[in-house]
Formats: structure tokens, sequence, C-alpha cells
């Protein structure tokens, strides 16, 4: 007998479809893990049942919100539960209650988990994948703390380029959750706030980094670099602007069906990474020089592109027959074809390099 297999038949004995064979009652009876998770299990099914009773004082993000007269926990869930349009349960919602759909969810959850003993499965069994998936995410979540703590001190002891690619990899693999029964607006609220320190710390690191590079020769050079420059100014200072609006307002009870808990890499890498590989375009070109190429493609994308390399190399003549291609597979092609080898740095700058020898 499996923890799966015995937490199954848990869940079917506590839902009134039967009782648990030998073999589980005895699994239950050796397996704590198995013995708490019926616990909470018959916790969140009692809970459906109170559609009149105060919810007790909040103890920890999985408990209820304490409020006089507010509807219970599992009530509040099944609401969110139904606005949700990922959830199956909603389309198989029996004919002769048609318009409780258009009716407010809040208002009629109660009454619906008392009606629909499938609705109310579905909520126990959502209820209880998500605080697993919740504590997953935490452990997940402090490691990402722990990353951060390293990444600050090597900024401060000066390491920039180091404590930079520290912060930019915590961005880029940033644990993500998507829940629609529970309210861990606690857990949401110290995850919003760890990504945007880190955050202000990538950007922080990124603008040293630009400043400390030489000045470039060329005019346009110059522009796409006062560009850059200033685009990071600004979202480090919306960043440290969002840290300050989540230390005044703390954490909030959750408003949408869904709660998304952490972020998308924004690292302007990233940004041009995915405009390249969303561009389609079809190229006729013959015995155009790779610098031609190039200035074409900088027109075509708007993206900040370099061409390294002699002058002999720029003026190498390239032909180029491809039919609607992403972008990232004509870059492929004509670096091929041209000598060269083609990557982004993190300031979202496209350059075209000779390969090294």
């Amino acid at each position: 007998m499996t923890c799966d297999d015995a937490r199954t038949q848990t869940l079917r004995e506590i839902g009134g479809d039967g009782d648990p064979d030998r073999d589980a009652r005895a699994h239950l009876s050796g397996c704590a893990l198995c013995a708490d998770y019926r616990r909470d299990a018959e916790r969140v099914w009692t809970l459906s049942g109170r559609a009149t009773e105060t919810c007790p004082r909040r103890r920890s993000i999985f408990e209820a919100r304490a409020s006089r007269r507010a509807p219970s926990s599992i009530a509040a869930a099944a609401a969110a539960l139904i606005a949700a349009a990922s959830l199956t349960t909603w389309a198989l919602w029996p004919a002769r209650t048609p318009t409780i759909a258009r009716q407010d969810p809040d208002a009629n959850a109660e009454d619906l988990l008392r009606k629909d003993p499938e609705l109310r499965k579905q909520v126990l069994r959502t209820a209880v994948q998500e605080k697993e998936r919740l504590a997953e995410f935490e452990k997940k979540l402090a490691g990402t703390e722990n990353g951060f703590t390293e990444a600050k001190a090597l900024l401060d002891a000066g390491k920039t380029a180091d404590a930079t690619a520290r912060g930019e990899a915590l961005l880029a693999s940033y644990p993500k959750l998507k829940v629609v029964v529970l309210d861990p607006s606690e857990l949401k609220h110290r995850s919003s706030m760890l990504w945007f320190r880190i955050r202000e710390l990538v950007l922080t690191g990124q603008l040293t980094l630009l400043r400390e590079q030489p000045e470039p020769e060329e005019d346009g050079r110059k522009a796409e670099r006062t560009g850059i420059e200033i685009r990071l100014m600004n979202d480090l200072r919306e960043s440290k602007r969002q840290q300050e609006i989540l230390k005044n307002d703390g954490p909030q009870p959750r408003k949408d069906a869904v709660i998304e808990l952490g972020a998308d890499d924004p690292t302007l890498r990233k940004q041009t990474l995915d405009k390249i590989r969303s561009i389609r375009m079809t190229v006729s070109i013959a015995d155009g020089s790779a610098k031609d190429l190039v200035s074409y493609f900088r027109e075509i994308s708007k993206l900040n592109i370099v061409l390294e390399g002699s002058n002999e190399q720029r003026e190498a003549k390239v032909s180029i027959e491809l039919q609607d291609v992403t972008m990232e597979a004509l870059l492929d092609h004509f670096s091929k074809l041209a000598g060269y080898a083609w990557e982004v740095d993190r300031f979202g700058i496209l350059f075209f390099k000779s390969p090294k020898k």
C-alpha cells in the first residue's frame, strides 16, 4: 500500500464514498505523514460545512483570516474555485441551476458547497494539493533568499560583476506558483518583496558595469548607451518605489480568482532574446555586405546591434534567401555565412563577434 493509494482512500472515506480497506487502515496507523494528511483533509472538509460560524484567528498562511461574520475559509475558497476557468468542475454544473454562474460567488459559495458534493470534493482535493505545493514553493523561496544574501555580500565587497551575475541567475530561476483556493497573502508579500530586492541589486550592478565600460566613439553607439542607462535608472527607481508600497501596505487579502506567486525574468537580455525569437522575417539579398545586412536587421527589429571585426570582414559579401523564418534562425544563418558568432549581453545589445581561435 503506497501513500498515494492510502490518501486516495482517505479522501473517499471523508467524502462518504466508502471505508478504507484493511491495508489502508494499517498504512495510516503506521505512517505519520499520511496521518497528518488525513487530519488536514478532515479539517478542510469540516470547515466546508460551517456556513454560519465565525472564522478562527489566523495563525499561519494556511488558516483562515480572522474576521467576524465572514464566510468560512472554504466558502471563500469555493468562490475562487468557481471563478477560475481552469477548473473542470464548473463545466459539469447541473442544468437545473443554470443561473448560479451569473450570481455573486461570495454570496452563493456556501449554498453551492452544500448542494453539490462533487464540488466540495474538488475544493477539498485542490486545497490539500495547494497546501503541499505552497510548502514546496516556500522551500524554494528560502533557497532564493539565501542566494540573495550571497549576492548582496558580493556587491558590498565590490565584486559587482559576480554579484550581478548571481542576481540575474536568481531572477531567471525565480520560483513561481498559481493557487485558486488558499490565500497565501503573507507568502505572496514575502515573495514579491524579495523579487524587487533582487531586481534592485541587479539593476544597481548593471548600471555600475555600464558606466565602467569605455565611452563609445560612434555617435550612434553613444546614443544607444545613453538610452540603456536611462532605462536602467528608471527601472531601478520603479523597483524601489514598489518596495515602499509593499512595506507600507503589508500582506493583502486575495482579490482575484487566481493568485500568482513569483514573477518572470525582466532583464534586458531576456527581453531582447524574446523579441528575436518572436520576429518572423523573409529575406532575399544577393551579394550584400555584412555591414549592410546588419543595418537591415537593426532597422527591422529596432534592436541595438553591433557588428565587430575588421573592415574586410565587415565588407564581405553575403547572399541570403530565406522565407518566413524567425529572426533567431536568420541570425544563425547569417553568422555561419559571414564567419561571425552572435550573442546578447546583459544590457540587451546584440553583438556579432569574430569567433575566438
